[in-house]
């Protein structure tokens, strides 16, 4: 309901539901109000240096990976895939090999 209708039917502002955001007046993208948001992004980089680390010590699947690392096989793939889509050029190699992918650091 608009501010205009609000203040004309004397009715209560209705506020979205949904996730909390806020806006950086800096130009930033959106930030979210929850404070796990940063404990989240680091808990993402180290987990990625964790599956790039067990590809540069020779595990070529993404099971090897999932035995030496310990992480659940969703946090693998995603991991895996920003590897391969890093920023400054991919840090590993996914090739497919008789139905198979092989990761290689580069």
């Amino acid at each position: 309901m608009s501010l205009t209708s609000t203040l004309l039917l004397g009715e209560k502002i209705a506020l979205p539901k949904g996730r909390r955001t806020r806006h950086r007046m800096d130009g930033g993208a959106l930030v979210s109000t929850n404070q796990s948001h940063t404990h989240q992004a680091e808990r993402r980089s180290e987990n990625i240096e964790r599956v790039y680390v067990a590809i540069a010590s020779g595990a070529t699947t993404r099971d090897e990976i999932i035995d030496e690392t310990g992480l659940s096989n969703g946090t693998v793939w995603k991991a895996t895939n920003a590897l391969e889509a890093w920023p400054d050029g991919p840090r590993i190699v996914i090739r497919k090999e008789a139905g198979k992918h092989y990761l290689y650091a580069v």
